[in-house]
């Protein structure tokens, strides 16, 4: 049990759910780094928008200095209300919020005279314009109704609303004034179907966490400002843990109902949507978020906005001051939706927004409303949660299963692939489609993971060294260097399980070579620390043997055994040797298995040590010259090749295992086949010569041994290329000259051939398959080779004279000492053959 409490696994899991935990519970570490890495993703976003569809009259430095300190008399205000309202501006939002009456001394005084003389007897005429004087001066200085008045004519002023945040004391009314009932909408009852109920999946923990939304007292504005507004939106904003503004809440909850934002109440009466087409919640598209009549305005689940960089520049910023004077003509905001509010630093709270940029306020609300405007949002889809928690959990799997298993720096590589992997696929969504999704809990696991695997290897003493020393073990290992490979392995602690892991298959693999001591020793250096898997046995099973194998040596004694009773098959590269099948003319021929396809297949080797020292290298690259191309001819009537390779000292080749005899058996008298399934075989032969030569390969050693007659009745002709490689060795030409009887005259003077040197060879193997007698004999091989560069056969016809005469006639040609007198090609031989089983001449 306290090994796996230390394992490097479990702490990895534990970490993962750490970190799982403090994403459910959005603990503000997380919600720091994530928002940092918002704030550089957000600026590769670029997108094209509409020239200033928002302004603000900014109550500026400049305007402070110009028109005196802040606050200003309302009437001021109520002036810039009068004047963008004539301009046209289609909605104007009033971002300070008056919710006192103002405070005038001389208002109260000029009320005051107005008073004493309404209670003063009746005068004359004097006196009663008098009054009307006083009444029309306190109009004028009366800034609340002033504004209130402006906001009348305009029909299009939204005013403020500043929430207190936090839950509200228990028993409190729930009764809202009329006003501000009119300004709130109901929570939203969505309907249910599957998007609507797959739209609230979230966050468990998130449960309880939304009192930031919610509200336990408001400030309005005053009574006279309230009836006169077109609407009234709230202006709380909330920073994010680092104190930079990310998102905007366009509704705050207060008892019971939802307020929507200045910028979301401007958007609407921008928008010409009727009260009852303005609502917090709806689905679409897998957004949650602001429905705008038709338009869905996506945000978070507590209806948030993010802010978007671009919104910046779709705002027109005019100084107050210049607005005032007449500087900027009020025929610049015809048409569009307006905001009035303080930006002078000292003057009012300033917040820190994604680029580092501090902005007041109303600029925040001007940026939202040109977001709310923009027909492209940034948003964060209902289902990013469930996304984020799964690409969380991955990369947990991957920290606690697979990276304890590799290399640090293997590790390492494959974490970073998988976070840029997934910083692409977010950074791709965000540009594209401005989809947002968190990376920092993913981002903050790979690092922590890595360092911890990292800490525990030192701590375990499992260095870099070590791992590289693996690393190239392993290399070593697959490039068949075992020898190598296990040096490397010993230096490595055999006490890591890992390292007995690899071990274990360097014993297998020695094995499957043949190497069975080195095999034993391997497995006697696991057993340093104690039992692994079948060790013991297969200890055991080695030492018991008392045979060897030897490969490559020919004859009967000496010919290679398979031992059954080994702990593991040999192989010979990928194949399993089954058992050996004979002698061919490179060397032995075994029958093997392909493990991957479970295919049996024919190996023919060819030893390294038959080969003079100083021509190795030339047979070599012959062998898979010729290899490859014999490995291209596709053809019923030829073997196939399916492999060339290479092991130890000995090359080989995989090829199609062939359930047959070759044509050795009846080529002597008492056992020759009848006439024409000869003629039918040769012009099998003939077909596979004329393939092969219209390939540019020529064969070399046509002979009966190389003609295979299935059990089926097909013909295949095998070891294309073989007599080329074997005739490149000197301790070889035994082979090749061992059966001159079928070599072209041109073969023995040992000038360059071509494939009609290979229709010589084919007629001599018909010469003796239809008579059962060689057509070129000698004393000796030197007669012989005279023989076949000069003389002549007895004739067909007279040493078999019951064949037909075409039969003569094909064998004469294609025994033509000048090649110039032969077939021109195997084509026309086969030809010939077949109009002679037909039997016409030719």
């Amino acid at each position: 049990m306290k090994k796996l409490l230390t394992s490097t696994g479990f702490l990895c899991f534990c970490l993962t759910l750490a970190v799982l935990a403090g994403a459910l519970l959005q603990a503000a570490p997380l919600q720091i780094l994530d928002g940092r890495i918002y704030d550089q993703a957000v600026k590769l976003r670029r997108r094209p928008s509409a020239a200033g569809p928002v302004a603000l009259v900014a109550i500026d430095a400049a305007s402070l200095q110009e028109l005196g300190s802040w606050p200003w008399p309302r009437t001021e205000i109520a002036s810039m209300v009068e004047r963008l309202a004539t301009g046209g501006a289609a909605a104007i939002g009033l971002y300070p919020l008056y919710s006192s009456a103002e405070n005038n001394p001389g208002l109260a005084e000029i009320r005051r005279l107005r008073q004493d003389l309404s209670a003063a007897p009746a005068a004359g005429g004097s006196a009663g314009e008098f009054a009307a004087a006083l009444a029309e001066s306190a109009g004028r200085l009366d800034g609340d109704a002033r504004l209130a008045a402006a906001a009348d004519r305009a029909g299009n002023l939204v005013l403020p609303l500043r929430f207190s945040l936090g839950l509200p004391p228990a028993g409190s009314s729930s009764e809202l004034p009329p006003p501000l009932k009119k300004n709130s909408l109901l929570p939203w009852n969505p309907h249910r179907d599957w998007l609507s109920t797959l739209s609230q999946f979230r966050n468990p923990l998130e449960e309880g966490r939304g009192e930031e939304l919610v509200a336990r007292e408001v400030s309005r504005p005053v009574v006279a400002l309230t009836k006169s507004a077109r609407a009234l939106g709230h202006i709380n904003l909330l920073a994010d843990p680092d104190g930079r503004l990310r998102r905007v809440p366009l509704g705050i909850d207060y008892a019971g109902r939802w307020f929507p934002s200045m910028a979301l109440q401007l958007a609407a009466l921008l928008r010409q949507v009727p009260p009852g087409d303005l609502a917090l919640g709806g689905t679409d598209g897998g957004f949650a978020g602001v429905t705008l009549g038709r338009f869905l305005l996506p945000t978070d689940r507590h209806f948030r906005q993010l802010l978007d960089e671009d919104d910046a520049e779709a705002v027109q910023v005019h100084s107050f001051a210049a607005v005032a004077s007449g500087a900027v003509p009020v025929e610049t905001f015809r048409g569009l939706p307006v905001l009035i509010g303080v930006t002078a630093p000292g003057e009012t709270p300033l917040y820190r927004l994604p680029s580092g940029k501090e902005a007041a306020g109303v600029e925040v609300a001007a940026r939202s409303l040109a977001g709310l405007l923009s027909p492209s949002h940034l948003a964060r889809p209902w289902w990013a949660f469930a996304l984020e928690t799964l690409v969380l959990l991955y990369f947990g799997l991957f920290l606690t299963l697979v990276v304890p298993r590799l290399s640090l720096r293997g590790g390492l590589l494959i974490l970073g692939i998988f976070l840029l992997t997934w910083y692409g696929v977010v950074g791709a969504l965000l540009v594209s489609r401005g989809l947002w999704f968190q990376v920092g809990p993913a981002t903050l696991l790979a690092l922590l993971g890595l360092a911890l695997i990292a800490s525990l290897r030192r701590r375990r003493g499992t260095t870099a060294g070590y791992e590289d020393l693996k690393l190239l073990g392993l290399s070593y290992q697959g490039q068949g260097l075992l020898d190598m490979a296990h040096d490397k392995f010993l230096q490595c602690p055999v006490a890591d399980p890992s390292i007995r892991e690899l071990l274990y298959s360097l014993a297998l693999d020695f094995e499957r070579k043949r190497m069975f001591n080195k095999a034993v020793a391997v497995y006697a250096h696991i057993l340093k620390e104690g039992r692994f898997k079948d060790v013991k046995k297969r200890v055991a099973g080695l030492k018991a043997m008392d045979q060897t194998m030897v490969f490559g040596h020919k004859g009967g004694k000496d010919a290679t055994l398979v031992l059954h009773d080994a702990a593991s098959r040999p192989t010979m590269g990928r194949y399993e040797i089954l058992r050996e099948l004979g002698q061919g003319a490179m060397g032995t021929v075994y029958l093997g298995r392909d493990p991957k396809i479970n295919r049996e297949v024919a190996i023919k080797t060819l030893r390294y040590a038959d080969v003079e020292p100083e021509q190795l290298k030339g047979v070599k690259a012959r062998f898979f010259r010729e290899a490859e191309a014999a490995g291209r001819l596709n053809h019923p009537n030829i073997v196939t090749i399916y492999d060339a390779g290479e092991e130890h000292d000995m090359a080989y080749l995989a090829m199609e295992f062939l359930d047959g005899v070759d044509l050795s058996r009846h080529c002597t008298r008492g056992h020759l086949l009848p006439y024409r399934q000869v003629l039918k075989i040769a012009a099998a032969v003939a077909d596979a010569l004329d393939y092969a030569h219209r390939h540019d390969l020529v064969h070399r050693d046509i002979k009966p041994a190389n003609i295979m007659l299935l059990a089926g009745g097909e013909v295949k002709v095998t070891d294309f290329g073989i007599a080329r490689v074997m005739s490149s060795s000197q301790t070889q030409t035994g082979v090749v000259l061992g059966t001159p009887s079928y070599m072209s005259p041109e073969q023995v003077a040992g000038k360059k051939v071509d494939g009609r040197s290979d229709l010589f060879s084919l007629g001599a193997v018909l010469y003796e398959m239809l008579s059962g007698e060689k057509p070129f004999k000698g004393e000796n091989l030197a007669v012989l080779m005279y023989n076949i560069a000069n003389g002549s056969c007895p004739p067909l016809s007279e040493v078999a004279p019951s064949l037909p005469p075409c039969c003569a006639l094909i064998v004469d040609r294609l025994l033509a000492k000048g090649i110039t007198r032969r077939y021109r090609s195997a084509a026309q031989v086969a030809e010939s053959l077949r109009a002679c089983l037909a039997g016409e001449k030719r």
